[in-house]
Order: structure tokens, then sequence, then C-alpha cells
């Protein structure tokens, strides 16, 4: 029940806080007969929570619009920055490189994001579904351009046809790469022994060569500079319990060593490699806490998932069930993820 005052009178009832329309508390019966008009009473409550409602509002809307506003600076910043270098040289070359004859497929359809960064060395990533790659190039052309062949040769072996298909690092990969590079090259490559993970590097050398020699373009005058955040994103720790020390190692165990049917061998990878920067992270800081960070959220929802399995699935092993549960959550909530609420 909420207090209802007349504006002109100042008199009072007490009715529900949304009385319906022809209830007689919500109008002063005797100031309507005065004014010959209906006088409807006001709740002070509900005009206080309305004002508080108006101003959450605005504020939310303004830290949208800061926080907006915000993000449309660094891009602009960032595109600035990558257009005064290498991206447009580097989207040349894939349009160029996109039908070679040691693909057996068209690779026109590729799209690219380049991203900078401040040493020389350069890394990337095929994403077969989405026709993507992602680069991540340093200050070395030919490194960057071993690079992209690089992930062009994924994309071309994964398209190949029935058992000609060629996916991950395997000897027929390096070989199909190798004579991709000798067809760009014009020329044979010195490979120091059978077609293995140094063909990059023998790559990266002949396009730098090739640069040298000005057959391929360098990057541009301009060069890489670290991306710098405007609001830098700091670790968000999830203390870890000294009785759950021991549940934690053996899921990172199992996410090192055990592949799901499910997960392909790229996932699998991911995994591992998720789990192993986990313990190293956990080694610094004597298993305390966990160093939640949101910029890695995807490897914290795997560690949390199996997490939440390990307490669903009770085997009998765990002392605190509940404890693991309460982790997970905890992990869910610092990465900002709506499933831990």
């Amino acid at each position: 029940m909420k207090r209802w005052v007349c504006p002109l009178c100042g008199s009072g009832k007490l009715a529900p806080g949304k009385p319906a329309r022809d209830d007689a508390r919500r109008f002063c019966l005797p100031c309507s007969g005065k004014t010959g008009k209906l006088v409807e009473r006001v709740s002070p409550a509900a005009q206080r929570a309305a004002a508080e409602r108006e101003e959450r509002r605005v504020a939310a809307a303004e830290r949208g619009r800061a926080r907006r506003a915000s993000r449309s600076l660094q891009e602009r910043e960032r595109a600035a920055a990558e257009a005064e270098v290498y991206p447009g040289v580097l989207r040349v070359l894939l349009r160029r490189w996109a039908r070679l004859n040691e693909w057996g497929a068209d690779l026109r359809d590729l799209k690219m994001s380049v991203r900078r960064r401040a040493d020389a060395y350069s890394t990337g990533h095929a994403y077969y579904r989405a026709a993507r790659i992602t680069l991540t190039v340093g200050t070395s052309e030919g490194d960057g351009y071993a690079t992209l062949l690089h992930e062009m040769a994924h994309h071309a072996g994964h398209r190949r046809p029935g058992p000609a298909r060629i996916d991950g690092h395997g000897h027929a990969y390096y070989r199909m790469l190798a004579r991709a590079g000798e067809e760009v090259l014009g020329r044979k490559l010195e490979l120091p022994g059978p077609a293995d993970r140094r063909v990059n590097e023998v790559l990266a050398v002949a396009f730098q060569e090739e640069v040298a020699a000005g057959r391929l373009p360098a990057y541009g005058p301009g060069k890489p500079r670290p991306r710098v955040l405007l609001t830098p994103i700091r670790p968000m720790p999830v203390v870890l319990p000294e009785a759950l020390r021991g549940e934690v190692r053996d899921v990172l165990d199992c996410m090192r060593i055990e592949a799901t049917d499910e997960e392909t061998e790229e996932e699998a990878v991911l995994e591992a490699g998720a789990a192993d920067w986990c313990r190293d992270l956990l080694e610094e800081n004597g298993w305390r806490f966990l160093p939640v960070h949101p910029s890695a959220a995807g490897m914290w929802q795997r560690i949390a998932r199996a997490l939440n399995d390990r307490a669903l699935n009770d085997l009998g092993e765990s002392a605190d069930l509940p404890g693991l549960r309460r982790l997970a959550s905890g992990i869910w909530r610092a990465i900002g993820d709506p499933r831990g609420d």
C-alpha cells in the first residue's frame, strides 16, 4: 500500500501502488467538487521512484555514449595507423596468390583482417567456415608474407575433396606449402631436409630477399606500433581454496590429454594450450587464485565448463562439490558471462 496525496489540499489516503482507474481513492472528492474537475491524487513514493529510474536511465545512456565514443576513437586510430602501411599490400598479395596452380581451388572468396605487433614475427589463423584469415603482422615483410601464404595453404588443403583433403601441419601440408612458395617465387627452394615446419623459415628468408631486390613490395615507410588500449583491462582473480587445488589440477590434466568425440583436432590443441597457460599462471602465484582475465574469456569458459561437469558428474572423487560449483560460478561472473548469473 502507498499513500496518495491531493496536490491541492494535501489530504491523503492509503491505496494500492497501482489503483484501478475508477477507484475513488485516486481522486480528492472535496477538491473535485470545488474546482468542478476531477482532482487526481499522486503518490510521493511513486514519484520519487520514477525520478530515480529516470536518473539511472540518463546515467546509463551517458555511459553508453561514452563507451561508444571511446570504442569509435580506438577503431579510428587503429584504422588510420594500419592504413599507413601494409594491410593494402597484403590484400593485393591475397588476391594475386588466390589462384595458384598448387591450390587446386579458387581462394578469391577469402576475407582477411590484419592486426599489428611491435616485433618482427607474424602469426595467423585460418577459419574454414567463415572463409577468413586473421594475421597479426610484425615488422618483417618476409615473415608476414610467409604467414599469409601459410594460412592460404590451410584453406586450400581443407577445400580439397575426399582423401586429397589436407588438415593440420603434416608432411603433405608442408610439401604443398613448399610447392606453392616455389610457384610464387619462380624458383626452387633449398630445403634443409624433409618438408616440415622449417619450410616457414625458408619462405620467410626467400620473401625477404625478394623484397630487398624490389620484386615484392615493402610494407611502407611506417612501422607497426603496439596497440594501446585507452581503458586498461585488469585481471580479476578468483580465490582458489586449498581444498580444491587437487581438483583443479585434475581438470587441467584432463584438458591437456583428453579430446572428446565432438572436438576437432584444432579444438583439442586449443584446449590443451589453454590448460597449459592456466597451469603456468597458477604456478606463478602458488595456486592461491585464478587470475581470470576478460580478454581470455574463451579459455576460462572451457575451464569453468570442465569444473561444472566435474561437480555435476559426482564420481565420489571430490570432497567439496559445492565448492567446485562456486568456483565455476565465480569464473563466469569474473568474465562477465550471463550464464554465470
